[in-house]
């Protein structure tokens, strides 16, 4: 409506209901739109990808209706919502997360000036990082692993000029303890193997059991099939499923293999089957299978990891 007319009364009416609409941080810095019902919007995104996608939409809108101020708030709580990954859990949030903030960059939104950011770990310097006014939309990535160790640190950043900056600070660890479903999760996967001890050569027969104990369909379903080091993958097991349509697709990754479901119906159950071929002899533990709903990751499951055994041919 903007578009057509910027001085249309009924557009600003609308901005006026959206901002009505915004939800506030307890310290007022972050503004976000969310829906109380627990409904999947049109790109069958619900939660937390329903909420990033909504409030980018309302962002890019009150870029428009010159509203600086929340705009500035809601783009800073998009920040906040970023994955491990640096992006927005789903296809669809990330496009439209990355739009709202490229469409923010040059306006007029009253924080351009330079920063600086002190990082310290256990009360010691390790390093400034400067932020010129020209280069605020540039990423910049540091690596604190030489400065850890086991146990546990204090990680301090310090802003000395009092503008607010945006940061995401990423730790990654291996435990070897059965995953925990989610309480709310409605998926459920078993990842079995038919043998754990086996000579060079030898295959494996993997089996993925997964299951929706909901009582509606869950779209748009991934599973990722872990491939064990020492493992190769026989991709037959995979085409033979898409041409018989009980898969949508797959795609193979160096470690993993990604399926692809339309669905899973109320209560029901997919089993898949696929197998391994021994490249080396390891005594490996392999990663869980895990399933989630695409356009609402939080709703995952993850699978109990095994020990496999590859001696040596005789």
């Amino acid at each position: 409506m903007l578009a057509m007319d910027p001085d249309s009364s009924s557009a600003h009416r609308c901005v006026d209901q959206l901002l009505a609409r915004k939800r506030t941080s307890a310290d007022g810095k972050l503004v976000w739109w969310s829906a109380d019902e627990n409904r999947t919007n049109l790109f069958h995104s619900s939660g937390r990808t329903r909420d990033i996608e909504t409030t980018a939409l309302a962002s890019l809108a009150l870029i428009r209706a010159t509203q600086p101020t929340t705009t500035r708030s809601a783009l800073r709580w998009l920040i906040t919502q970023k994955d491990a990954r640096g992006t927005w859990h789903s296809t669809q949030a990330t496009v439209l997360a990355l739009k709202a903030l490229v469409a923010a960059t040059g306006q007029p939104l009253g924080d351009a000036q330079p920063r600086r950011i002190e990082v310290s770990i256990d009360g010691q310097r390790v390093r400034d990082v400067v932020i010129p006014t020209d280069q605020a939309d540039v990423v910049q990535q540091l690596d604190l692993t030489p400065h850890t160790s086991s146990g546990s640190h204090r990680i301090e950043l310090v802003e000395p000029s009092g503008t607010g900056t945006t940061y995401q600070i990423t730790a990654r660890h291996h435990r070897l303890e059965r995953p925990v479903a989610p309480p709310s999760s409605s998926l459920s996967i078993e990842l079995s193997f038919d043998r754990t001890s086996l000579r060079l050569d030898d295959s494996v027969t993997a089996t993925a059991v997964i299951q929706n104990r909901s009582a509606a369909t869950v779209p748009m379903l991934l599973l990722e099939l872990p491939i064990p080091a020492g493992f190769a993958l026989d991709r037959s097991d995979f085409e033979k499923l898409v041409r018989a349509d009980q898969i949508a697709k797959f795609q193979q990754t160096p470690r993993t293999m990604i399926v692809y479901l339309r669905g899973l119906e109320a209560g029901g159950r997919f089993t898949l089957n696929y197998r391994l071929v021994a490249t080396q002899p390891v005594r490996v533990t392999t990663p869980a299978a895990v399933a989630f709903e695409y356009y609402a990751p939080e709703n995952r499951s993850s699978s109990q990891p095994t020990t496999l055994t590859v001696e040596a041919a005789r």
